[in-house]
């Protein structure tokens, strides 16, 4: 009776596996060690229709926005809330699966109104440091003004939604709305709407300000996003070979680096472009102030003689066509005109195709989480809103940050001029620290002087 393999004495295997070795065919020299060239990224014909559906709804999308940014600041802040709504349903949505609807009739709601107090109190905030000196002037909004933290507070523990019968809303509400069974679901939507509201409202909140403070520092960072977006997608279309990060398996490493070049280069030149015109540039004009948009525009978007490389002045020289818009053509190749906002656009440029990508990863990981391929469906070849605005909401975060601290610092915002005491800092001054009677005195001594200077006729006031 033979033995059973299985029974085999570990010298005898140890014997086999030796002469195995000695007798394999040797590889041939440095073979072993190549590593084999990455595949090209398959191309499908299913890819080539998503690109072309991609395309042909881009271009409604571009026009549109572009119709809305030259119907002025207000539609675009009406169109950054609109956005940010939807946005917010999108992401609430993805937990209406198993949503107890019979047990909790009214939490949906309870959502919803944790938005619309955030929002009073952070566009609020917008108002009043923007336009003080309307509140200041209006005896109903005073109050509103004057209490505006103390008011969004209130409404976030304890509002009242008027219907067949008041119902409290807020946080009171949440509590006294727990039941039995449903703590865990409860308290996870809770933490989801309030993750929701730091990462979508907050953000949009910072993006309007930067609205506020002139067009430019939106549309700059939106279309430098815009454009590492379809760059990275054409890139690693047509050149993808390496994989680029594992949640996001269709990203390359190709589009990544062509995509960041592309960007530096359309933010540069869009920069340029984009400073000679105070449109763009100029804070948002206040119904307080007729003639704001008047005056010089900051220094960050004059031109100004920039000296160049020797390799670069002599490449200029034979490719007069790389010469930046807004800069005068010269016999001096050696100096170029570049207003500082190009140079910031750079910066701008580089944070939209190293880092805010990640914030389309972040959402992949979102996406893989709840199993499913986009937020929504509402754009076709796109997805949802949430999955075109992912990277735009970390950008819109760097670029207030960014410009909060080393653009307005620097800038005409912020120089001698500054230092003038505005009229609403005076009227903010007299209306909170001057008695009735002392502001009955200063109006006299106010009016006696424009009488004196014939400023105002001598009317009995």
């Amino acid at each position: 009776m033979s033995e059973s393999p299985l029974c085999e004495p570990a010298s005898l295997v140890s014997r086999r596996r030796s002469a195995t070795k000695l007798h394999a065919t040797p590889p041939e020299d440095g073979l072993e060690k190549r590593k084999p060239i990455p595949a090209p990224v398959a191309v499908t014909p299913r890819s080539w229709k998503n690109f072309l559906v991609r395309s042909l709804w881009s271009i409604p999308m571009i026009v549109g926005f572009t119709a809305i940014l030259w119907s002025g600041h207000i539609f675009v802040i009406l169109m950054v809330i609109i956005m940010q709504t939807v946005i917010f349903k999108e992401v609430i949505d993805l937990v209406r699966e198993p949503w107890p609807n019979n047990r909790l009739p009214w939490f949906r709601t309870i959502s919803w109104y944790f938005l619309i107090t955030t929002n009073y109190f952070l566009y609020g905030e917008v108002l009043i440091k923007y336009f003080k000196r309307v509140w200041i002037l209006d005896a109903f909004l005073l109050p509103l003004a004057n209490h505006h933290r103390f008011i969004s507070f209130s409404l976030y523990m304890m509002g009242k939604l008027l219907g067949s019968f008041c119902n409290l809303l807020g946080l009171i509400a949440f509590v006294l709305n727990l039941k039995n069974g449903c703590y865990k679901f409860q308290f996870g939507l809770f933490a989801w709407t309030h993750m929701t509201l730091l990462l979508v409202t907050f953000q949009s909140h910072l993006v309007i300000i930067n609205i506020v403070e002139g067009l430019i520092w939106f549309i700059l960072p939106v279309c430098l996003v815009i454009c590492n977006d379809i760059s990275a997608y054409l890139f690693g279309f047509f050149f993808g070979r390496t994989p680029l990060i594992k949640i996001s398996p269709k990203k390359t490493w190709e589009g990544l680096i062509g995509a960041l070049f592309a960007t530096i280069i359309f933010g540069f030149f869009l920069a340029g472009w984009l400073a000679p015109y105070t449109y763009l540039t100029l804070p948002m004009p206040s119904p307080a102030f007729k003639n704001r948009t008047t005056g010089a525009s900051s220094a960050t978007f004059e031109f100004k003689p920039f000296k160049l490389p020797p390799f670069i002045s002599s490449l200029r020289k034979h490719l007069q066509f790389l010469t930046p818009w807004g800069s005068n053509k010269t016999e001096d190749y050696s100096t170029i005109n570049v207003a500082p906002i190009q140079l910031h656009a750079i910066v701008f440029a580089i944070f939209s195709s190293v880092i805010a990508p990640f914030g389309g990863f972040f959402a992949s990981g979102v996406k893989r989480a709840f199993k499913m391929k986009d937020f929504a469906d509402s754009i076709p070849g796109h997805g949802g809103l949430t999955d075109r605005m992912d990277c735009q909401l970390l950008m819109g975060i760097f670029a207030y940050l960014y410009t909060a601290s080393f653009v307005f610092r620097s800038s005409v915002y912020q120089n001698e001029s500054s230092a003038v005491v505005s009229l609403e800092f005076i009227l903010d001054a007299i209306i909170h620290n001057l008695s009735p009677e002392e502001q009955l005195d200063l109006f006299h001594s106010i009016k006696t002087y424009l009488q004196e200077q014939q400023l105002l006729p001598s009317l009995h006031l």
